[in-house]
């Protein structure tokens, strides 16, 4: 009877046991299916967002695939013309050039102004495609009229598949768009159950079904007789229920471990806008681990870490740097600070700093590790992207500010290469019946445009030599004070209708050179005679000041806004104000200004007059002892 009881309780058990392992490897199928196909879409994202970064400049289409490429992710990328099939650039890639794709995804492509993926009927692998434009469309319109072509890409869709799968798994996989199978990984179709996940991104729905192993077979336990078989029974009954709770604790928490990974993987890849992925992130995280702080650390240039976003308590005393961040441990006491490294690229961009309220064991340290890894990628996405809006908009307001430059200057030639020629043909043709006073009306004439147009062609070669940026010199200690005594001397054809004043401090001794001051001098005071009324005094002044030598040219017009000083310096820049409007020129005489001043290791400020107009203020370096008169001319201190 005893060893008929043990049987029947052995054959329930084993029962229950088989009825176990199928759940169990079920719910552990499941969960490794929805991380595989979260992975393998963040992937794709990942991939389509650099096409589009490398679409939005075809010129260095090898550099911007450069990591596609080198991780195999892409095996092949090429410029096709708008038509979608004739190649405009070199192939870039060792494979075969990318297979052409459908006009509708070609269209979807341009339409959307997005990446787009599609399979080519009848062929293996998947091709993905982004539209290149000449300019910044916006909207349907625009992205039709403004297309300049496409950038084709060959995507190893399975070898994204075997890249999205974890390390301690080993399923099998199959990747289908409708009917057609497009990847596989892990050997042929198996006998057990099915798990399908959607795939859904660039235009494209796919399947990922994830096939699980069959539950091994169990041996039923042979019944024993007598006493002997009764004990060996009920040992192995309660070790069977130690087993099985252990097994359900450890299902249980690799279901945890996958659902964060999962959770946290859709989150980082909703959005490249860190205000709103970092608190939802953390909040995740802090609520599945139960931390008392966690923050997200970024390494500054030096390679110093700075709080880039926390939740909670943060981290107590100075940060350290990159250099000193160490292996966290396997397990994490509670209460105590580990820092998780931000790696993407083998480079170490930051940290997770986090502060657990109880003990995280190896497999929550796992997880720490995966969600460090997903979130150092959303970091450098963000990053990328901010970098590449940067860009693009120095570009169009390098564009924009050029090409008014171009046309301003372009008038101004046209105004005064028209009217020499009115004038001289007017002359030529009209000598004879012309008298004294009305020649000599249209020679003044002719001789103004001709001033005019010698002022632009020196606003272009200013231009030119901007452009080059002369590195910073030392010129020997020479008197200021003369230098500006004689300049201003020539500086009446700057400034006719304007009474030039000038107050200027004898042996004033700096570090500058003649024509540097002539150029300075110059510009100043074109400028100070271009925005002044006419009969108004311009005053030059020279006077010590400490350690620096100050040259200062006060007007009386309108002055300059504080909103506009840190920019009156820039090139091609012109204020708003009224006075500037009436007014000709290219925006280059301060620009010029500011050049020679730094080429002297000198410093140019704008401030108010006393007359209310602007005062341009030049500090030069000065030198505090006495120098004779040799060594201003030579540049050599006495006694030498």
């Amino acid at each position: 009877m005893a060893a008929a009881v043990v049987v029947i309780a052995s054959l329930v058990v084993h029962r229950d046991l088989v009825d176990h392992d199928r759940r169990q490897q079920r719910q552990s199928a499941a969960a490794t299916a929805e991380l595989v196909a979260t992975r393998l879409e963040g992937s794709l994202r990942d991939m389509l967002s650099t096409l589009e970064a490398a679409a939005s400049a075809p010129a260095r289409l090898d550099q911007r695939t450069e990591t596609l490429r080198a991780r195999g992710t892409v095996t092949a990328v090429a410029r096709v013309a708008d038509d979608g099939h004739t190649p405009t650039t070199t192939l870039v890639g060792d494979a075969a050039a990318p297979q052409p794709v459908t006009v509708a995804a070609l269209n979807a492509a341009r339409d959307s102004g997005e990446a787009r993926l599609e399979r080519v009927p009848g062929r293996p692998g998947v091709v993905a495609v982004a539209p290149v434009y000449r300019g910044l469309p916006r909207g349907t319109a625009e992205r039709r009229a403004l297309l300049d072509g496409y950038v084709l890409a060959s995507v190893d869709v399975t070898k994204l598949v075997q890249d999205s799968i974890p390390s301690d798994v080993a399923p099998e996989l199959r990747l289908t768009d409708g009917a057609a199978v497009v990847a596989t990984a892990g050997g042929t179709a198996g006998r057990g159950s099915r798990f399908p996940q959607p795939v859904a991104v660039g235009g494209a729905a796919y399947v990922l079904t994830l096939t699980g192993p069959t539950a091994p077979p169990r041996s039923p336990i042979v019944p024993l007789s007598g006493a002997v078989l009764a004990v060996l029974v009920g040992g192995a009954g309660v070790a069977t229920v130690r087993t099985r709770r252990r097994a359900e604790q450890s299902a249980s928490v690799r279901g945890q471990e996958l659902s964060l990974l999962a959770d946290l993987g859709a989150l980082l890849q909703d959005s490249l806008d860190l205000e709103m992925i970092l608190p939802a992130a953390a909040l995740r995280l802090s609520e599945q681990l139960q931390l008392d702080g966690f923050g997200v650390l970024r390494a500054d240039r030096q390679g110093r870490l700075v709080h880039a976003f926390s939740l909670g308590a943060g981290p107590a005393g100075d940060l350290a740097g990159v250099a000193e961040i160490r292996p966290p441990p396997d397990v994490v006491e509670a209460g105590t600070d580990a820092l998780f490294p931000l790696q993407r690229g083998g480079r170490v961009t930051g940290a997770l700093w986090l502060r657990p309220r109880r003990g995280l064991g190896r497999s929550a340290v796992r997880s720490v590790h995966a969600a460090a890894d997903l979130m150092a990628a959303a970091l450098a996405n963000a990053d990328a992207f901010d970098q590449e809006r940067e860009s693009v908009r120095r570009l169009v307001d390098l564009d924009r500010i050029k090409n008014r430059f171009i046309g301003t200057v372009s008038h101004e030639m046209r105004t005064s290469a028209s009217a020499i020629s009115g004038f001289a043909n007017l002359l030529s043709s009209r000598w004879d019946r012309l008298d004294e006073d009305e020649r000599r009306d249209l020679v003044t004439r002719i001789d103004r445009n001709g001033q005019s147009l010698v002022s632009v062609v020196e606003d272009f070669l200013d231009f030119s030599r901007l452009e080059r940026r002369s590195p910073a010199s030392d010129p020997p200690p020479a008197s200021l004070s003369e230098f500006v005594a004689v300049v201003v001397d020539d500086l009446a054809a700057q400034a006719p209708r304007h009474r030039i004043l000038t107050r200027i401090t004898p042996d004033v001794v700096a570090f500058v050179d003649r024509p540097a001051v002539e150029r300075i001098l110059t510009n100043l005071v074109s400028n100070a005679a271009k925005y002044s009324p006419a009969g108004s005094e311009i005053t030059i002044m020279v006077d010590p000041a400490g350690d620096t030598a100050l040259l200062t040219v006060d007007d009386e017009g309108s002055g300059i806004p504080v909103s506009e000083r840190g920019k009156v310096f820039d090139a091609f820049y012109r204020a708003g104000h009224h006075a500037v409007s009436g007014t000709h020129g290219a925006g280059i005489g301060l620009a010029v200004v500011k050049e020679v001043v730094d080429r002297l290791r000198a410093r140019v400020s704008v401030e108010d007059s006393p007359s209310g107009g602007a005062r341009l203020v030049v500090a030069f370096r000065a030198v505090s002892s006495p120098v004779s008169r040799s060594a201003l001319l030579t540049g050599v201190p006495d006694g030498h």
